[in-house]
């Protein structure tokens, strides 16, 4: 094969012998004044210049198909042109690019002009039976003066000589650089928008654009995910559930032209001009009066950005299709608790979620790493999902503390009504802001991100997953305070009954209220006072859900279970809720307060199957009659049941004013029980000493006083503080026998009978009346009264015998007075 000089000679000299009139064209910078030649390959020849490409001519046997060009351009790079090039290799190809099928001089470039290379790829820019679908060369305009002088670029390389002639309808161009072909679209964006075709791959849309065929694309500079917030942005470009939506929003800046060529802006037609995109839409194109032109109501900032298989447009931002919507599923899944949204449908719950739903929902979704799906039973994982679905949107704005709010779970043990959850909201300083903000629970869950209307729904992270309310004595059980009212269920054996009633608000003594109730407590779990601790115990169970912002805001009767009604309402400056009898007959003033402050816990204690709110006081329904008689029995006080008995004295023990001295059993030990039985007038002296003419008091303060008993009017007792108590807080009370002050017992307990006024107070002594004699006074006094009278007697009539002695002896002798 020949080399580049010996084809070069003979190739000379083919020439020569062809033309038998040669005209040399002047090297140099040709304007086009000298007589044109015949052939481009001539003038090429006739440049030193043009030596490199006259080759790549040669070698790519391109020299026949150029001389046969009747009316082209070709834009020549010169030899400097091709040492600077470091591109890939120079094929034919590349050389048919550097050609145009029309002859063309600088004055009929103008900025923006596109114009059809002789390099045609099949199919790319349109079908090869169209003349218009050579690879595209764009021309850029600089710096150009009212006379049109300037610089002029052909793609990026500079337009160094203008016009150099060939004949009328063919002219050379010089360029400063070898002009490369497009590359693929999907190679272009790669090079020009990084950021975007990362994206672009992401959503696999990068293989559309390396098919072989054409499409317009419009992109922006920055990333396409910038446009959305940092949850809509992480949906979007999770593979597993927003790829679809990923390429329903790239796709509608994509438009397939598989019937002609790449819509190219210096062709768009003026007006408004809508295409149908990839992903199905119509992407709507306005070309002003100005030549301005908006996609999508975004301006176009760059044009006809050139590529193999179409044209980019650069656009100052990116414009969203009306399908791309949000809601709250999306969110959920940008908010990456993808295991709540894939437990909801799975357990079909998920048209709660869907777009086409009527009314609103706040979702409570845990974190997915909080959420084990081991620790809830497939049958309860429907009712936990609903657990975490409240009716309505409840915004931040609107949560207040202690609100309770409906969720989507439907409560069987609750009759069907929807299970409440607890709301705390704390106001917290914001460092960033140095403005005050809130800090939501929802029950335990802290929440972590809120979404506020998403499509009607607000949305809520929380850090763990919620816990349906369980029952009331695994809820009730941890709380320490109610050990008392825990003891006394198990005791009534009403433990079932109440957990499976359903519906029920139960109102739970504490027990510093059990503790009050003194004596009547160790009644009430003695086996004799089991019918009455049911009574009490339903009576705290009213059969209606009452949670604590209902109870504040409206008075309430409602019935219980213990067939007896309840009366709940507000204090005069709702404060505090109290509950009684609705004849307001109930004893310690009437009310039993709700404890509800304090500990946030106090109120609105979730159990399955209701509410419980605790209590200051225990309640007593009026059908609950207990006497002193059964009071005794309750407290196992047997043998001053005995003794009162014997003594004939029950009547006298139930009357409404009787208060009971009873002694323990052990009291009672150090006294001789057979002789005392067998003295009826010492039993009943006992007995009857220690029974006291009064109503019951309230407190310590109001009991310290003398007392009468059934005795005598003389035969009283004093109550009061005990000496180590006077200084202190201490309840501790002492009975001290009057006139005998070293009789004295200590109290051990107090309890008042709910029939009448009477009560009991428990004491560790037996308390043995004064022994009286004449007058009623105690037996010593007596004796010391009688020797006296004695005295005072003998001594008057021994005074008066004196003097009748005298009288009668002075008149037996004689004497008269004078």
């Amino acid at each position: 094969m020949l080399n580049r000089h010996t084809s070069f000679i003979l190739y000379l000299f083919f020439l020569v012998l062809l033309l038998y009139q040669s005209t040399l064209v002047h090297s140099g910078d040709s304007t086009g004044d000298s007589p044109p030649a015949t052939t481009i390959v001539d003038v090429l020849l006739q440049q030193k210049r043009f030596q490199t490409l006259v080759d790549h001519l040669n070698r790519t046997q391109l020299i026949p198909y150029v001389n046969d060009l009747t009316s082209t351009t070709l834009f020549a790079p010169d030899d400097k042109a091709f040492e600077n090039y470091d591109g890939q290799e120079i094929d034919k190809h590349i050389l048919l690019y550097h050609f145009i099928t029309q002859g063309m001089r600088s004055q009929d470039f103008f900025q923006g002009q596109l114009l059809t290379s002789n390099y045609v790829r099949h199919d790319l820019l349109g079908p090869d039976n169209n003349k218009h679908n050579g690879q595209r060369i764009k021309v850029t305009l600089k710096d150009h003066d009212s006379k049109g002088h300037g610089t002029v670029y052909i793609n990026q390389a500079q337009l160094t000589t203008q016009d150099i002639q060939v004949s009328n309808d063919t002219y050379i161009q010089v360029l400063d650089q070898v002009l490369a072909p497009p590359p693929m679209l999907d190679v272009l964006l790669e090079q020009q928008y990084g950021a975007y075709f990362d994206v672009m791959k992401l959503a696999s849309i990068d293989k559309t654009l390396d098919q072989g065929k054409p499409f317009t694309v419009y992109v922006s500079k920055t990333n396409p995910l910038q446009k959305f917030n940092s949850i809509e942005s992480t949906y979007l470009s999770s593979h597993d559930y927003g790829k679809k939506d990923l390429q329903l929003y790239l796709n509608y800046m994509v438009v397939p032209n598989d019937e002609g060529g790449p819509d190219y802006a210096v062709d768009m037609p003026p007006g408004k001009t809508t295409y149908k995109t990839a992903n199905g839409e119509s992407l709507s194109i306005d070309v002003l009066e100005d030549k301005q032109i908006t996609v999508g109501e975004k301006p176009m900032v760059q044009r006809d950005i050139l590529a193999a298989n179409g044209v980019i447009h650069e656009l100052e931002d990116t414009p969203i299709p009306e399908s791309l919507i949000f809601n709250g599923r999306k969110y959920l899944y940008g908010l990456n608790t993808t295991k709540f949204v894939s437990l909801v449908d799975r357990f079909g719950l998920g048209e709660y979620l869907d777009t086409t739903k009527k009314d609103s929902f706040t979702f409570l979704a845990p974190e997915n790493d909080a959420i084990d799906e081991n620790a809830i039973p497939n049958h309860s994982k429907r009712d936990w999902l609903s657990y975490h679905i409240l009716n309505g949107s409840w915004t931040k704005d609107r949560l207040s503390d202690g609100m309770m709010l409906a969720s989507q779970f439907a409560s069987a043990p609750m009759g069907g009504a929807l299970q409440r959850i607890p709301v705390y909201v704390d106001n917290e300083e914001v460092l960033v802001s140095s403005k005050p903000g809130k800090s939501i629970r929802f029950d335990n869950a802290r929440v972590i991100t809120d979404i506020d209307n998403i499509r009607g729904d607000t949305l809520y992270k929380i850090s763990d997953p919620l816990t349906i309310p369980g029952d009331m004595l695994s809820r009730l059980v941890v709380d320490l305070d109610l050990s008392t009212f825990i003891a006394t269920l198990y005791v009534s054996d009403l433990t079932d009954e109440i957990q499976h009633t359903k519906g029920i608000t139960l109102f739970v003594p504490t027990n510093d209220a059990f503790s009050r109730l003194g004596l009547l407590a160790k009644y009430f779990v003695h086996p004799t006072g089991k019918h009455h601790l049911q009574t009490v115990l339903r009576y705290h169970a009213a059969q209606a859900l009452l949670y604590y912002d209902d109870m504040l805001n409206q008075v309430n009767e409602v019935p219980t279970l213990a067939k007896s009604m309840l009366r709940i309402r507000a204090t005069q400056d709702k404060q505090s809720v109290v509950v009684g009898r609705p004849d307001g007959a109930d004893a310690e003033a009437g009310a039993i307060v709700v404890d509800g402050k304090g500990n946030e816990k106090t109120k609105n204690i979730l159990m399955s199957n209701g509410v419980v709110h605790k209590l200051s006081q225990v309640q007593i329904p009026s059908q609950v009659k207990i006497t002193n008689y059964d009071l005794l029995v309750g407290i196992g006080a047997t043998t001053m049941v005995k003794v009162l008995e014997r003594a004939n004295m029950t009547e006298v023990l139930n009357k409404s004013d009787c208060v009971v001295l009873a002694p323990t059993d052990k009291a009672f030990a150090h006294l001789d029980l057979d002789a005392l039985y067998n003295d009826p007038y010492q039993l009943d002296r006992i007995a009857r000493f220690h029974l006291l003419k009064t109503a019951w008091h309230q407190d310590v303060v109001t009991w310290q006083s003398d007392y009468q008993t059934y005795l005598s009017d003389k035969d009283k007792v004093i109550i009061k503080k005990e000496t180590a108590a006077m200084d202190t807080n201490d309840d501790d009370l002492i009975i001290v026998v009057k006139d005998k002050e070293s009789m004295m017992a200590q109290v051990t307990g107090l309890g008042k009978v709910t029939a009448g006024q009477g009560g009991v107070l428990q004491i560790n002594t037996v308390l043995i009346p004064i022994r009286r004699g004449v007058f009623g006074l105690p037996f010593a006094w007596s004796i010391v009264v009688l020797v006296t009278i004695i005295l005072i007697v003998s001594s008057t009539l021994s005074v008066c015998g004196f003097f009748a002695y005298k009288i009668y002896n002075r008149r037996r002798l004689g004497y008269r007075a004078v």
